[in-house]
């Protein structure tokens, strides 16, 4: 079993965030930590700009910046949690993150604190401190080449911090949980290891789980210990009685940010997302009293970084991310001391997610649970339509203004086969159909635009017309001779190119004085052109060069303008024909040439326009956009320049950040055969959309890969399901934690967990609620078997309660409901004797999972001639029982210890059987069928494998034994994972067999596939080819990354390749490109085509 494993959304949680002079001492950088990489954000006046990405071969557990004396630029201390520890400068002549130290920290004896991985560094930065194992501090002193050594720090250590201010390296350590102590300990680093450490001073401190302690810096000095309820200031040294004061409200946890260089002001944020301001009153040198301001509400943060000028950055693990602004007076709307500037979408954790079709949009999007709120996430571009007319055979669309100078779009010309149409806006909000007198209406328009002199140009098979924009009359015009027409045409505000049909290519430029047209130069091809263009680049008015294509030369010549000599051929390659070509300018500084073939794909280079003419075109790549020929129309959307490549597949091509990568974004319609901008009073920055029937104007939301819809939810929502008939969905909902409303009521929350019916726009029609410490924790929509049309659709709950230290403590429920007049209408109620994990549809009932059982239910008549959801059969042997997948007569099931077993259903027995098993101990979190004889699985360490059963095996012993095919470290915690993929068309005759989505706490969503066998092989010598070019942050090799690793074995992977460091290549420079091809001894336009194609998959 061959496997594909790539991310299509990248977490998007935060767990740390710094702020520091990275990137050079003059500039500030916001570092946000993401599970396996580093986003880097410059501040602007325009807000954060995302600028650096650093993926990290590790999920992050510690990051921190720090400031060797002397220096003014900041190194990057980051661990991973498999102990890997390195150490980052930012090279600014080689604009690449440099290692100054790194390596293995992981001692061969010592027992791991798996839950507390502590990193801290000096603030002279003379030694890094990492708590790894109980009772130990390794200490690396950054003089590199003395060897790192451990000191005994005690037991139960909760926090560390390095102290300011000391003349020796000084940690102060944070023992206990229920009650402990903070002491300080000198560490000298010229001593033996053993005599290492000395302690200064200890004192007796109320410890708890969420307990914190920040380093004050000098000239304060000292230790802040941050309780659930209370605030300490400790001096160091210990100076009388610590001074404290009390939090508003008790809570586990408080997230901390340091406003000010000297320490006197902190940033409190806590689980309900208060924000309030902790002030250290000082006398002189001294902290003589500790005061706490309320701020406001921003989402729930895990990480507090105040950047410049009152603004901070709220990064959160379960809600969005946030940039602030506070405020030195209360805003009288919101009443509070802070204005919310700007939002960062954070998908995660997601709980579950569906894959539904949007009626609306027509294609798949993913609904999420998402900490409180669900999310709606589409892929591609939409189209939002404005307005739209039943129009057919549209075959090329032209805007124009009245006047040159006007701000706004007045005409649409349409042309179909014989004739040319013209709508018109006679008011800011109607169009209707025109005549301009001097226009060619009895014949189709090749080209038409405003132009120079206050004048418009159309081109027609008979000829060029030039009009006048005020008179609307004919001022100049040419014809070919009466042995060819025109056939192709290209045009800008100054110069005319147009291809005849006897092979003749002619320039003319306007004259804007006497408002005619005048021919330049003309040549004889050898072909009949197939396409033109002359757009000039950049911000310049004429065009240097034109791109020529023609029909049976498979190749597309740049002729200089207006002379048309030839500059430079580029060969196509194979029996290409260039159907459409563009110049286009996709950023500030990169020109691009495009050429769209018959074949659906868009080939793209860089332009050197300064080059020699073997230098003018450079890192060819290909792009599929359909199966069809495309038509290339640039278009602008909030300031920046797009493509729009109409065809079968209608596709929006653009620039990468801070890259020549060309991206590609699907749009929300099957079929566009032309485009044109079209900015008019009415319809800002719109597109004019033909498609084979119809005419859309519509706007173009932001161009990305995915878009994320928020629907804030009271409660926090667990699991979701699509009624689909009814049009509906169904969420089990969690309640929130009850101290928000013991704090407003001041009474104990009484309302219960539930589900909610929610119509198509989320908005919520019923609910009902579980009853006393009762939890759902599965649900699904079902018919029973039915396949009627009108078979009768039913929502099915499984819950759990939460009886602790009751007789009956382990049961829950199975609740089966119909939609009537929008309301959920409890049928049948199934007390079990457990916990119900889980339930999937299977042969007409149910399957659940209820403890450590996996119990058959069939849908019967039951005593009171009411249907019934009756247990039939059940499979004792597992322990947990926490995820399920079925398919046909299969069942596979998830254990929290126990791995993967296979069962099926013997319907003459009426008994579940046990197939097959694995019986290795793996913790798992998500099981998924790809068919009756493969699996997947993922664990609790991070991993993800898969399974194969062989039925076929000689022996019993064999058959009953689930063999492990493939095994690879994936580094996310996986939620769920559902049969789909994100594509809205996928090509059977491509490279995948078989796909998953799968989500995850950290916010990500990803894809794993199953290739067919030639894909394998070649996918796996580019993941070989990469791992040899592309060398990892922190000296960290891909190989032992990727490998799999849970308490009691590591192995390296097998039968799994990275998609995600495939698709690195496309961010390569063309030399590293090269070094991979010839790896994989396949040109670099091939390779890099191949990869886009399987990256448009998701």
């Amino acid at each position: 079993m061959n496997t594909y494993v790539v991310t299509a959304h990248k977490a998007s949680i935060v767990e740390h965030t710094q702020v520091g002079n990275f990137f050079s001492p003059n500039k500030r950088n916001l570092l946000v930590g993401r599970t396996t990489r580093i986003d880097v954000y410059a501040f602007t006046r325009e807000g954060l700009v995302h600028t650096l990405e650093i993926p990290i071969y590790g999920r992050i557990a510690v990051m921190k910046l720090c400031k060797p004396p002397g220096d003014d630029q900041d190194q990057l201390l980051v661990l991973t949690e498999r102990y890997k520890f390195f150490v980052l400068k930012w090279n600014a002549n080689t604009n690449r993150c440099e290692t100054l130290v790194g390596g293995d920290v992981k001692d061969k004896i010592g027992r791991l604190d798996n839950h507390n991985i502590i990193g801290v560094a000096d603030p002279q930065l003379r030694c890094f401190g990492l708590y790894l194992y109980e009772r130990l501090l390794k200490i690396i002193p950054t003089d590199y080449s003395r060897e790192a050594y451990n000191i005994r720090i005690g037991d139960n250590v909760h926090e560390i911090v390095f102290l300011d201010g000391c003349a020796t390296p000084t940690i102060a350590c944070l023992h206990g949980r229920d009650s402990g102590y903070l002491r300080a300990l000198e560490i000298h680093q010229d001593v033996n290891p053993v005599e290492a450490s000395q302690e200064v001073w200890q004192i007796e401190i109320k410890a708890s789980f969420g307990t914190r302690i920040v380093a004050v810096p000098a000239p304060l000095c000292g230790v802040l210990v941050i309780g659930e309820d209370t605030i300490t200031y400790v001096a160091n040294p210990p100076r009388g009685e610590p001074l404290s004061v009390r939090i508003p409200s008790s809570l586990s946890k408080q997230t901390v940010g340091r406003v000010d260089g000297d320490g006197s002001r902190y940033l409190l944020g806590d689980d309900t997302g208060a924000l309030r301001l902790l002030v250290l009153e000082k006398d002189q040198n001294r902290v003589s009293g500790l005061k706490i301001e309320e701020l406001g509400t921003t989402s729930i943060s895990s990480a507090i970084s105040y950047l410049d000028n009152g603004f901070v950055f709220i990064g959160s693990r379960f809600g969005d991310s946030q940039l602030i602004e506070l405020l030195k007076e209360m805003d009288p709307e919101s009443k509070m001391n802070l204005r919310v500037m700007a939002t960062y979408p954070n998908i995660g954790p997601i709980k579950d997610f569906i894959l539904v079709e949007d009626e609306k949009q027509s294609r798949k999007v993913v609904v999420t649970c998402s900490g409180l709120s669900l999310r709606v996430i589409r892929n591609g571009t939409s189209v939002v339509e404005q307005a739209s007319v039943q129009i057919a055979g549209i075959k090329g669309m032209f805007s124009l203004k009245r006047k040159a100078k006007d701000a706004f779009h007045s005409f649409l010309v349409q042309s179909f086969t014989t004739e040319t149409r013209i709508l018109e806006m006679t008011s800011a909000t109607e169009m209707q159909e025109a005549v301009i007198a001097g226009f060619n209406h009895s014949a189709p328009t090749l080209f038409a635009a405003n132009t120079v002199g206050d004048t418009i140009v159309q081109v027609t098979g008979d000829g060029i017309i030039l009009l006048s924009s005020q008179t609307m009359t004919s001022t100049s015009e040419w014809k070919p001779p009466s042995t060819c027409r025109i056939t192709v045409a290209s045009g800008n505000t100054e110069q005319l190119l147009v291809a005849t049909s006897d092979g003749n290519l002619a320039c003319f430029e306007i004259d804007p004085k006497s408002k005619s047209i005048v021919e330049k130069a003309h040549v004889q091809l050898e072909n009949e052109v197939s396409c033109l263009d002359c757009t000039p680049l950049g911000d310049e008015p004429r065009a240097k060069w034109a791109a020529v294509g023609t029909w049976k030369d498979v190749n597309v010549q740049l002729v200089s303008l207006p002379e048309l000599k030839t500059v430079h051929v580029e060969n196509l390659g194979g029996n290409l024909i260039a159907r459409s070509v563009l110049f286009t300018t996709l950023d500030e500084k990169t020109f691009m040439l495009l050429i769209a073939d018959g074949d659906g794909y868009v080939i793209s280079y860089i332009l050197n326009t300064n080059g020699r003419p073997d230098e003018i075109l450079s890192e060819k790549r290909r792009i599929n956009v359909g199966t069809q020929p495309a038509t290339l129309i640039p278009f602008r959307n909030r300031d920046r320049m797009f493509v729009f490549a109409a065809c079968d597949r209608p596709t929006v091509l653009y620039n990468a950040f801070r890259s020549h990568k060309l991206l590609c974004s699907n749009i929300n319609l099957r079929e566009v055969t032309q485009v044109s901008m079209f900015d008019s009073e009415a319809f800002p920055e719109c597109l004019a959309i033909a498609t084979e029937n119809s005419l859309i104007i519509g706007g173009v939301d932001d161009v990305q890969g995915f878009h994320v819809r928020t629907i804030p939810f009271d409660e926090q929502p667990r699991r979701i399901t699509r009624v689909p008939k009814a049009r509906l969905f169904a969420v089990l909902f969690e309640k929130q934690d009850a101290l928000r409303e013991r704090e407003e009521t001041g009474s104990p929350r009484t309302e219960m967990d539930g589900v909610v019916l929610l119509n198509n726009d989320f908005q919520v029609l019923h609910r009902f609620n579980f009853q006393e410490n009762e939890t759902g924790c599965s649900l699904l929509t079902t018919t029973f078997g039915d396949d009627a049309e009108d078979a009768q659709e039913h929502v099915v709950v499984a819950t759990a309660y939460n009886t602790e230290g009751s007789a009956n403590s382990e049961t829950g429920r199975i609740l089966v409901f119909t939609i009537g007049e929008a309301r959920l209408l409890l049928v049948s109620e199934t007390e079990m004797k457990g916990f119900v994990f889980c339930i999937e549809q299977f042969m007409g009932g149910v399957v659940a999972g209820v403890s450590g059982r996996v119990i058959l239910l069939k849908w019967e008549e039951g005593e009171n001639k009411a249907m019934k959801l009756v247990p039939r059969s059940s499979r004792h042997g597992q322990i947990l029982v926490l995820a399920l997948d079925c398919s046909d007569k299969w069942i596979l099931s998830g254990d929290m210890i126990k791995s993967m077993r296979l069962l099926t259903f013997d319907e003459e027995q009426n008994a579940l059987e046990e197939t097959a098993r694995d019986y290795e101990t793996n913790w798992m979190t998500e099981v998924a069928m790809v068919d009756n004889k493969t699996f997947i699985g993922t664990d609790g360490s991070f991993n993800m494998f898969t399974l194969q059963w062989n039925p076929d095996a000689l022996y019993k012993e064999d058959r009953s034994r689930l063999e492990k095919a493939g095994e690879f470290h994936l580094g996310e915690s996986v939620n769920r994972i559902r049969r789909g993929h994100l594509a809205p068309q996928v090509d059977s005759d491509g490279p995948v067999l078989h796909s998953h989505i799968f989500a995850t706490v950290s916010g990500m969503l990803g894809i794993v596939a199953q290739l067919k066998p030639d894909a394998w092989n070649f996918f796996s010598k580019v993941q070989d080819a990469m791992r040899q070019v592309v060398t990892g942050v922190g000296g960290i090799k891909h190989k032992e990354w990727r490998s799999f690793s849970n308490e009691r074995r590591t192995g390296e992977a097998k039968k799994f390749v990275d998609g995600d460091l495939i698709e690195r290549f496309l961010d390569l420079d063309h030399a590293s490109m090269e070094k991979v091809a010839l790896l994989v001894e396949v040109p670099v336009e091939d390779l890099a085509m191949r990869i886009q194609d399987m990256s448009r998959f998701y």
